[in-house]
């Protein structure tokens, strides 16, 4: 049955994807959304990889693996029937290169045997999860043979995230079952299912049938706010990006690549020259375990992003030393957003729950409220498509 109104916190990938699941099945859904648009912060400066599993070498049960493949086979499904066709195409990078650092987590070997049952797992077309190591010649022309001691050249692609959240801030737009209430900052939601209220720091809006919380920043807290008891250890941490434009010309030489396995980073390339770079120790700015509200925008006025670029290129250039020419003369655009996960160490720690992403995903806490752990940006059109066909087969009597 289709219930009343819908209520969608947060208008990120995970919302915006909710929020155009239901529309799509008839319902009727209001985003809410601390800025004035959707899709403003982490899931419009990430580097939007669309993960077969590659990176996940410290899970060995391959659950994450086979997890992140279930999400990117949906990915591409559903947001080509969201967006029209073909609409992905034009937005993907160069395939991934895994380098593996000299302070690897986990040894050469143990990483060339990872991708190995990775690509094992895949059963979508052989090309896109097949690889193959670089010879110390294809190596030294792109790394510094101190600092990489191996590379692995894999078929995984990235999306352009700035691309993609227009394309999705228009979409959802013009779909008139989808409302946007843009610079509304949830603090908590009342009451119950069919009359759920909506709280904010200076309004409350409602009734809603059901509602879905799909924060990162302050998912939480929203939750305990709400009543709802909060789950085991999780982190979240503010992390940052660099966007810069060079021209196709000056990265023709570049690989899109991740450091690997550690607190490392990755380079993006696409064929028109545009460039992502981040690297973990200077991009991620802050981290709380705590469950009570974080005003991230005292965190984001603070931020010097000229430092914040500076240390990225910095670090990146030891292990790619071309890359120093490349972005010379250019002015990055530095900007981020909060990561939700379930762990209480950082990635640093080799047995970090942050190394895996298998226990994600929606959870309906009590009738009618849901609240999802996106895990990675490759999942969540996966996550929405499956809860908006939880939200639609449960009896709830909504409201107009």
């Amino acid at each position: 049955m289709i219930p009343g109104r819908i209520a969608i916190l947060g208008g990120g990938l995970m919302g915006c994807c909710t929020a155009l699941a239901l529309a799509d099945r008839g319902a009727r859904v209001v985003i809410f959304e601390r800025r004035a648009t959707p899709m403003q912060e982490a899931s419009r400066n990430t580097e939007a990889k669309l993960h077969l599993g590659f990176v996940y070498a410290a899970d060995p049960s391959l659950r994450t693996a086979r997890m992140m493949q279930r999400g990117a086979v949906a990915f591409r499904s559903l947001v080509g029937r969201w967006l029209g066709g073909a609409a992905l195409d034009a937005l993907l990078a160069r395939p991934f290169v895994y380098a593996v650092h000299r302070d690897s987590q986990i040894p050469v070997e143990g990483i060339a045997a990872h991708l190995a049952k990775v690509r094992d797992l895949w059963t979508g077309p052989a090309e896109e999860a097949a690889f193959r190591r670089l010879s110390p010649g294809e190596l030294a022309a792109v790394y510094d043979p101190a600092e990489i001691l191996a590379a692995f050249q894999t078929g995984e692609l990235a999306l352009d995230a700035h691309r993609l959240a227009q394309l999705l801030r228009d979409a959802v737009r013009d779909e008139p079952r989808i409302e946007i209430h843009g610079d509304f900052d949830v603090t908590a939601v009342e009451g119950e299912a069919g009359a759920f209220r909506v709280r904010g720091q200076a309004r409350g809006e409602g009734p809603f049938a059901q509602v879905v919380n799909c924060l990162w920043a302050n998912r939480v807290a929203v939750d305990v706010a709400s009543g709802l008891a909060p789950p085991g250890a999780a982190m979240t941490r503010h992390k940052l990006g660099l966007w810069l434009r060079p021209g196709a010309n000056r990265v023709r030489d570049l690989h899109s690549t991740t450091f690997v396995l550690g607190p490392f980073g990755d380079i993006v390339a696409w064929p028109d020259g545009s460039l992502y770079l981040s690297w973990y120790p200077a991009c991620r700015v802050a981290s709380t375990l705590r469950t009570d509200p974080t005003d991230w925008r005292i965190l984001r006025a603070g931020i010097d992003a000229e430092a914040v670029a500076q240390a990225t290129v910095s670090a990146l250039a030891r292990l790619c030393p071309g890359l120093p020419d490349v972005v010379r003369g250019l002015e990055p655009v530095v900007d981020g957003g909060a990561i939700y996960a379930l762990g209480e160490t950082d990635i640093d720690d080799p047995r970090s729950r942050l190394h895996e992403r298998s226990a994600v995903g929606p959870v309906t806490l009590r009738p009618g409220y849901h609240s999802v752990d996106t895990g990675k940006y490759t999942l969540a059109p996966l996550f929405a498509a499956e809860l908006a066909a939880r939200i639609l087969a449960e009896e709830v009597v909504g409201v107009s």
